[in-house]
């Protein structure tokens, strides 16, 4: 069994280190009655070493100032991550054992201005980050620039302002590739779901001669006190947690 853990420190706000691990069953336990002992590596991203002696769980150090959070392993193996206070989209190759790629993240006006991403001020946290079913990545980021979409293949970057907040989770519905989130401050949960052309709502620093997919966004209110921020997709139902109202 997998389990994913966040480490975070409260200093009056909440501050993620960006320790991250992924343990599984202990080499020579059996998983199952009838399994096979499990050697699988055990993974787990640091920002700074905690020199952790066990068997059980290796260490690949990140950058530092990186600060990540979210964490996502693509279909391909990659294990993707963004880091809130260096601002870059890093993709970790397990196999080799270090980072395969890091993209600041930028919009295209920045991009045009040469704009360091680690000029930034503070950090730009991130509670979500998922893989279409086209295999671009989603991430959302606070401020005036809510909602992120990389293309692996393109190595670009498109920007959706459509949505009235940063999402505080996502989900994909692999059946239709639609993109189901929840925004917590904003009261709303939506989706996010992919549409024919490149209209006025998407940022994009692609060639302006290549089309880059366009993305209707779908909000549903469920009031200014509800903080929606777990969902789950079942089937053809969307389950959403409201977090100080206490309901499902």
């Amino acid at each position: 069994m997998k389990f994913l853990v966040t480490i975070s420190v409260i200093i009056g706000i909440i501050v993620v280190v960006g320790v991250v691990f992924s343990i599984s069953s202990r080499p020579g336990f059996p998983a199952g009655n009838n399994e096979k002992p499990n050697t699988t590596t055990h993974q787990v991203f640091l920002n700074n070493s905690t020199h952790i002696d066990t068997p059980f769980v290796k260490e690949y150090s990140m950058p530092n100032g990186t600060w990540p959070n979210a964490i996502l392993v693509a279909r391909n193996g990659i294990v993707w991550t963004v880091g809130t206070m260096s601002h870059t989209l890093i993709g970790f190759d397990p196999k080799q054992g270090k980072i395969r790629s890091s993209y600041p993240i930028i919009t295209p006006e920045e991009e045009a201005n040469k704009t360091n991403p680690q000029s930034k001020q503070g950090f730009q946290m991130v509670w979500s980050i998922v893989e279409g079913t086209d295999g671009s990545i989603w991430f959302p980021e606070g401020g005036s620039d809510p909602l992120w979409r990389f293309d692996p293949n393109t190595e670009k970057f498109q920007v959706i302002h459509s949505i009235s907040a940063a999402p505080m989770q996502m989900k994909v519905d692999k059946r239709s590739g639609n993109i189901w989130f929840t925004t917590f401050g904003s009261g709303t949960f939506g989706v996010i779901q992919k549409i024919i052309g490149n209209k006025a709502g998407i940022k994009s620093n692609l060639n302006d001669s290549i089309a880059s997919p366009e993305y209707k966004v779908t909000e549903f209110n469920l009031g200014n006190d509800s903080f929606p921020s777990g969902i789950f997709l079942q089937g053809d139902s969307v389950w959403i947690t409201e977090t100080l109202n206490h309901n499902k």
